[in-house]
């Protein structure tokens, strides 16, 4: 069985996820360096040069392709619930997480992940706390619809989130939000 970990921009998926591979002993990937080094080039440059539908494509068959594996903590791209496939793949052999915080939350971290932050084109062109609002309005409803449980990484640090997960799993009790 697979955990995979979505949700949106800085909610701790990659973070988190390292360290549940580590306690785990699994094989820690994120599907967007896999994305990156298949394209030869940053996910930035991916839309600028060929469009968000590309990008998308890409994604599908990466999340395909891991989705197909076992025993791996997946960290998706925050869009990768916009396409029913992706979900799909991802539950067959997968516990669903969805790590989610308020949007000041996230903008504040948005602009403390300079190193990320290169590598994340704009969503919408809007104000990054415009942009948050909007996104997370289309996508919550597919965040919860496609999580086995949900977990607010802004009322506790990543040990305590991965903790969670990790107890949830053991349990495999019924959904829930915490």
């Amino acid at each position: 069985m697979n955990i995979v970990l979505i949700g949106y921009r800085c909610c701790g998926k990659t973070s988190i996820g390292k360290i549940i591979a580590e306690r785990l002993d699994k094989k820690f990937v994120d599907t967007d360096e896999l994305i990156i080094d298949k394209a030869g080039c940053s996910i930035d440059r991916i839309v600028s040069n060929h469009g968000w539908q590309s990008f998308r494509n890409i994604e599908a068959e990466i999340i395909k392709e891991v989705s197909a594996l076992d025993n791996l903590v997946i960290a998706t791209g925050g869009g990768a619930v916009i396409q029913e496939d992706n979900i799909s793949n991802l539950k067959r052999n997968g516990f669903v997480v969805w790590l989610y915080a308020n949007i000041d939350i996230i903008r504040k971290r948005l602009i403390e992940d300079t190193v990320s932050n290169e590598n994340r084109p704009s969503l919408t062109g809007d104000e990054p706390s415009d942009e948050i609002k909007a996104v997370l309005e289309e996508r919550e409803a597919l965040y919860k619809g496609a999580s086995d449980v949900a977990i607010d990484t802004g009322k506790l640090n990543i040990n305590e989130v991965a903790d969670v997960i990790i107890g949830e799993i053991k349990n495999r009790g019924q959904r829930s939000e915490v």
